[in-house]
């Protein structure tokens, strides 16, 4: 039987046990009777993996093609029960062009060339933990439900930053992919990714 405001979502405990090293049973299992939540533990990317987070980074290089849009996606499965969270997002072309970005919804196919991404805390296992996460690339349409980012030419070569602060961030939920493609054809484009995930909270998934 549960406690008065007893906390159910287990990784907030596992997170402060294994910061501090509490032994024993969930060193914080309720709220305050009245509202007096505070939770800032967010020290720094070091703490990530102890708040169930797993970090992972992707360089994509893709050939310019004659006639055809240089793209790239980072798809989500559908069914995977991960929640992703991109942290950095940039981008260089060898041409002057725009690159557009948006986010399409019930995808289940990757672009031609598949890459595997590297986990960025050695803690997580740089090879026998793998992102759930599908990275791929292509000269062709990547395609997406709505653009909402679009940026304007830039020139041969800038590295161009989409993510600047902490509230772009882009969450990718389950079955949803993230999909750019530059707006001139037959140029060579680089995109680098990091990004974070965690498996979701029962709370989370029948909200």
């Amino acid at each position: 039987m549960a406690g008065l405001n007893e906390i159910l979502v287990g990784r907030y405990n596992r997170a402060l046990q294994k910061l501090f090293g509490i032994k024993g049973s969930a060193p914080t299992p309720s709220l305050a009777p009245e509202i007096f939540p505070v939770h800032n533990l967010k020290s720094g990317g070091e703490n990530r993996i102890l708040e169930g987070w797993h970090r992972f980074g992707v360089r994509l290089r893709q050939a310019g093609v004659a006639a055809s849009l240089t793209s790239f996606r980072l798809r989500n499965p559908i069914g995977s029960n991960v929640i992703a969270v991109v942290e950095k997002f940039s981008w260089i072309a060898s041409g002057a062009t725009g690159m557009t970005v948006s986010l399409a919804d019930q995808l289940v196919s990757d672009l031609g060339t598949l890459v595997v991404a590297l986990g960025l805390d050695g803690r997580q296992g740089l090879v026998t933990t793998r992102s759930v996460l599908i990275a791929s690339m292509q000269a062709g349409t990547a395609g997406g439900d709505g653009i909402f980012a679009e940026h304007g030419v830039s020139g041969i070569n800038i590295t161009n930053e989409i993510i600047l602060t902490q509230n772009s961030e882009i969450v990718i939920t389950p079955g949803t992919s993230l999909a750019a493609e530059h707006l001139t054809v037959n140029l060579t484009g680089i995109v680098s990714l990091w990004w974070r995930e965690r498996f979701l909270e029962e709370s989370e998934r029948s909200a």
